[in-house]
Order: structure tokens, then sequence, then C-alpha cells
């Protein structure tokens, strides 16, 4: 392989780790955004119901 080709597989590989770790931290994202719509609707229900009062 010469090193034209090393060269552009080295390329490849980082740019597939870069959407690896973006893929990731969206999916991050999206999990940590439905566990906190989750405990705000769950905490609008305990204040509606007074749960807490």
């Amino acid at each position: 392989m010469s090193r034209i080709e090393k060269a552009i597989r080295y390329d490849e590989l980082i740019d597939f780790q870069t959407l690896a770790r973006e893929s990731a931290r969206q999916e991050e994202e999206r999990v940590l955004a439905e566990e906190l719509h989750h405990v705000s609707t769950w905490g609008e229900t305990i204040r509606r119901e007074g749960v807490w009062q």
C-alpha cells in the first residue's frame, strides 16, 4: 500500500471515528432529553395532584 493510500485510509478512519463520536453524543443527548421530559412530567403530575403538599 502506498503512502498516499495509507494517508487516505487514515483520513477515512479519522472521519469514521468523528462520525461515531458525534452519533454517540447525539444519542446521549436524546436519552437525556427523554429522561428530563419524563422527570418534568412526573414532577408536574405530583404538583398537580398535591402529593407534595
